[in-house]
């Protein structure tokens, strides 16, 4: 399963307080959680500290990401992932987005058979972490 960070989009740089796009990453995730006054504070956020619609856009990547999950027809997925892959590598569009893009691209074609065989490599991962766990703390011997 892809998981996109919002953070990701926001450069290091720029996550430092009086940032107004550091204080509205609280309020960028999942939109279904976000209520009508956190949606009015985010945009009043992005307009003050966004000035360019980077963190925006890059929101809106993230989001529509996300709702490719949502679609239950394996055709459309494939479609809509073909499509969403293209448009984030538009050149009007933030190098950070651009790099989305291409790695969706790359990727297209496990995220469509993901939808069509409906599997996560979520216990694959479960028993990974142990596993790097124990190289990790026996690095130094």
């Amino acid at each position: 399963m892809l998981l996109v960070e919002p953070a990701v989009f926001v450069k290091t740089t720029r996550r430092r307080r009086g940032d107004k796009v550091y204080e509205c990453l609280s309020l960028v995730e999942a939109s279904e959680r976000v209520t009508g006054a956190g949606r009015a504070q985010l945009r009043g956020l992005l307009d003050a500290g966004d000035p360019y619609g980077e963190v925006r856009d890059a929101r809106h990547a993230k989001e529509t990401l996300r709702g490719i999950y949502d679609i239950n027809a394996p055709d459309v997925g494939a479609a809509t992932v073909n499509q969403l892959a293209a448009d984030l590598q538009d050149p009007g569009l933030p190098p950070e987005i651009n790099r989305l893009g291409r790695t969706l691209w790359t990727w297209r074609h496990q995220i469509a058979n993901r939808r069509t065989a409906r599997v996560a490599n979520a216990a694959a991962e479960a028993a990974n972490n142990p596993i790097e766990r124990v190289k990790r703390a026996a690095f130094g011997y």
